[in-house]
């Protein structure tokens, strides 16, 4: 292979993709490719896959638990921090009702959890669930920020927009896939909306803002080039328990040669390490703690 390291990193962002949303994938397979094509090959993340595959199994074992105990279908992915580049977010409903239910569901999972593992706490990422709901006979996949707009019309059949504040993204896939109408700043139930099958809402997302989107996309790029020169870094302290400067600068360049690593950004990464107390400076000589 050549340009191990951006396969590997490519690799990753697929299996986590592929996991997230679909929530399946044949994780016997998965293992063969991790061998064969990641071990196999000396691949930096081969570790961190390797972590992904053993959260998304201990998963499927705890969602068959969950469900014994409290009665509760689910299926929650439980990630180790800092390995599936997923940062928590919270989502603010505009029902109250679908917010009570929803954070109903997420205390009965902290205290399972909590039970299994008392010293691990949750952090929840609502902006990659979905849910499953019925809405007027139809059976629909929904983000839950979706899914909360259509739970107001359990109790009325028209909503002026003027008394929500509705992200434009999420009203605008409501009314793409035609379940939702909007007429005078009125949103209204399509009354020809009808499927055969279960829809997936969640492909009429869009982002509408190009300029926060690049912006988003260059803040992920820096953390991840962040991230993988970190644990270059400590990686290689550990092995060799000191080394100068300079000498780790240069096997750092060479190492990530793709990403280009420019002195300063070199200097801020081991600023942040000794800050945290992962490594010791003293006389340009590095030292792993």
């Amino acid at each position: 292979l050549k340009d191990k390291d951006l396969f590997g990193i490519l690799y990753k962002k697929s299996l986590v993709k592929r996991i997230v949303q679909s929530r399946k994938i044949n994780y016997e397979n998965e293992v063969i490719y991790m061998n064969q094509l990641l071990f196999f090959n000396n691949i930096d993340c081969s570790s961190r896959v390797q972590v992904i595959l053993n959260d998304y199994k201990k998963s499927l074992t705890s969602d068959k638990e969950f469900l014994n105990i409290n009665d509760i279908p689910s299926k929650v992915l439980v990630t180790t921090f800092d390995m599936w580049d997923i940062k928590p977010s919270l989502c603010n409903f505009v029902s109250k009702e679908f917010g009570e239910k929803y954070n109903n569901f997420k205390s009965e999972y902290d205290l399972y959890f909590k039970c299994r593992n008392e010293n691990k706490t949750l952090q929840w990422c609502d902006n990659l669930s979905n849910c499953v709901i019925t809405f007027e006979g139809n059976e629909l996949i929904c983000s839950l920020e979706q899914a909360d707009i259509l739970s107001l019309f359990n109790n009325c059949d028209k909503i002026c927009l003027d008394n929500y504040k509705i992200k434009p993204n999420i009203l605008d896939s409501l009314i793409d896939s035609k379940i939702l109408n909007c007429h005078n700043n009125l949103l209204f139930i399509n009354p020809e909306f009808k499927i055969n099958n279960t829809l997936n809402l969640t492909r009429f997302l869009k982002l509408k803002n190009k300029k926060n989107s690049l912006k988003i996309m260059k803040e992920k790029l820096l953390w991840e080039k962040e991230t993988y020169i970190d644990a270059f870094i400590i990686k290689y302290l550990k092995k060799t328990t000191n080394c100068d400067k300079n000498t780790l600068f240069e096997k750092t360049f060479e190492k990530y040669e793709n990403l280009q690593i420019q002195r300063d950004f070199f200097e801020k990464r081991i600023e942040k390490l000794k800050d945290k107390d992962y490594i010791s400076v003293e006389n340009n000589i590095l030292k792993y703690i």
